[in-house]
């Protein structure tokens, strides 16, 4: 893997490499690109003009040399050779004759070996700036790779915890639900058993009401009609007999009763699921805390 480096994340890549000239275009045809370029002609020309220009004998002394681009005076175009140090300008003898009398002025040797030296100390001072820079830029790198490195545990770590969570409340949701419904299943079939109860006891009571309210109204009947005792007698002998005989039944009834009076005074009290089936915030907020899973997952979020 190709290490990375300060260049390399400041420069673009085909910024890296030294960056090659294009070739001036020719002075004279102004359509190729120079191939030489010729101080006595004081201008890039391309191989083309250069065979058709060079070609007689006085031509063909010019001194000639790599394409490149001069530096002139801005007031006469001639070449260069000396340096205001005032104006801090490149010049030719005529401007120094007409616009720089009197000011400082370095030869080209001169200034080059002074430029060469402030160029050496500023490459100094920027190569120790670059130093420090680029012991930054690591040490940030590394900081942000362990960050990243850092966040990315933090979060599948609670993934994971959180999954441990949900389903655990799962678990329990399925528990409460099963204590539930077998809860509503055993006091269903408790108060089934208990309707059914009552409902047999009802039977019983009407029938032993009409048989009771069937012999009175007999009796009543009779004693309406007095004027035969012997009538009388035996339809009040028939009530008692009738009574006797449904005596064991009656008292059957009368110790069903107490069952009925226990049932009515249960059925009064109010009927309510029990409160360890109930999820309250209370016991939901115990129930969190107890999980271990989100104990660690808080301890590794707060790290």
């Amino acid at each position: 893997m190709k290490k990375r480096t300060l260049e390399s994340t400041i420069l673009p890549e085909q910024n890296q490499t030294q960056i090659k000239q294009s070739a001036p275009i020719c002075d004279s045809c102004e359509r190729n690109p120079a191939s030489v370029f010729c101080f006595q002609c004081n201008g890039n020309i391309c191989a083309q003009c250069d065979g058709q220009i060079h070609s007689n004998r006085l031509m063909r002394s010019h001194q000639r040399t790599a394409p490149f681009t001069p530096i002139k005076c801005k007031a006469h175009g001639n070449f260069t050779s000396m340096l205001c140090a005032h104006c801090q300008e490149l010049i030719c003898v005529n401007c120094l004759v007409e616009f720089h009398k009197g000011h400082q002025i370095q030869q080209l040797t001169e200034s080059f070996e002074i430029v060469q030296q402030e160029t050496n100390a500023a490459l100094i001072r920027m190569n120790e700036k670059l130093s420090v820079i680029g012991r930054l830029d690591e040490t940030l790198e590394q900081q942000l790779t362990g960050l990243r490195e850092s966040c990315q545990q933090v979060l599948d770590s609670t993934a994971e915890n959180f999954k441990i969570l949900f389903d655990q409340l799962e678990q329990k949701q399925q528990e409460v639900t099963q204590n539930i419904t077998s809860f509503q299943s055993q006091i269903e079939q408790e108060l089934l058993q208990k309707q059914q109860l009552i409902q047999d006891f009802g039977k019983k009571l009407i029938k032993q009401r009409k048989n009771l309210m069937t012999s009175l109204e007999q009796t009543q009947q009779v004693d309406q009609l007095a004027s035969n005792e012997q009538l009388y007698l035996q339809k009040l002998a028939q009530f008692v007999q009738n009574f006797i005989n449904n005596q064991d039944e009656i008292n059957e009834v009368q110790g069903e009763n107490k069952s009925i009076n226990k049932i009515i005074d249960e059925l009064n009290r109010e009927m309510e699921v029990p409160k360890q089936f109930c999820l309250d915030f209370a016991s939901v907020q115990k129930f969190v805390e107890g999980i271990e899973g989100i104990y660690m997952c808080l301890q590794n979020l707060g790290e």
